[in-house]
């Protein structure tokens, strides 16, 4: 995730480098952060907010997950909602975006996937890791897991796990892309995205496209954004014997 920091330092949408803006700032009730994900600019938002802030917009290459996921806790708590100006990535995608309230998308806004911190070392990965992963889910139980086949960061992964139970989102989000041959991180699709409704299947709710229907741009630095359809993560989890990708404990499913 690191490489997206540097490279979308400097990321040119709709002609402004954000870069030459004052990256976090607050107007009313809105905070706008413009820049990765770090302790500085979380302690920056601390200290702008107050009772009057309803709203963070963000324009964000991503970050530290571990940060990203205490910013993400802290929406919580406060009960923000959060709006996608221009793009969203990496850890954005995974923590902050899912975090609020309400979450409002841009007619072009763009959320990038493409790993987290329960991330397989191959791919593509095969069914049979969905199944581990949902069954680590159940319980966060760092033991189901195969160390042999992820990145290891114990601490980290449970964080995530509990992260996404807490608001049941499935954990595969992070990490559907690697199901297919496009081979992820080594040619031109760099990261993945969904469709609004399939989201809303993989347990993010509550988006508001603003103004007209959401056409989020296909590349980004001239690489491939992949955006997969409901029907296409339906099919794969047929594959998997399984009527649903939400956690085993919220169907009452056995994993």
């Amino acid at each position: 995730m690191n490489k997206f920091i540097l490279i979308l330092t400097v990321f040119i949408f709709s002609g402004t480098v954000y870069a030459e803006q004052t990256p976090i700032y607050k107007e009313g009730r809105i905070i706008y952060y413009n820049a990765p994900i770090d302790s500085n600019g979380f302690n920056m938002v601390k200290k702008l907010y107050n009772l009057e802030v309803g709203l963070l917009i963000f324009n964000s290459p991503g970050g530290e997950a571990g940060i990203a996921m205490k910013f993400a806790k802290w929406i919580i708590e406060h009960d923000l909602e959060i709006e996608i100006d221009r793009y969203c990535l990496s850890s954005c995608a995974n923590y902050i975006f899912p975090a609020g309230k309400i979450k409002y998308l841009n007619e072009w806004s763009v959320i990038g996937w493409h790993g987290g911190a329960l991330q397989f070392k191959k791919t593509p990965i095969e069914l049979n890791d969905i199944r581990t992963v949902l069954s680590f889910s159940n319980n966060c139980d760092f033991s189901k897991l195969p160390k042999n086949n992820i990145l290891i960061f114990e601490s980290k992964i449970k964080s995530e796990c509990v992260f996404y139970k807490s608001l049941s989102i499935n954990p595969i989000i992070t990490m559907y892309g690697q199901t297919l041959n496009d081979i992820f991180y080594q040619k031109n699709v760099d990261f993945w995205s969904y469709s609004l409704d399939a989201m809303e299947f993989l347990g993010i709710n509550e988006i508001v496209v603003k103004g007209t229907d959401w056409t989020p741009v296909k590349m980004i630095q001239e690489k491939n954004i992949k955006y997969f359809q409901l029907n296409e993560i339906k099919e794969v989890l047929k594959k998997a014997g399984k009527s649903s990708l939400l956690f085993p404990l919220a169907t009452g499913a056995e994993p």
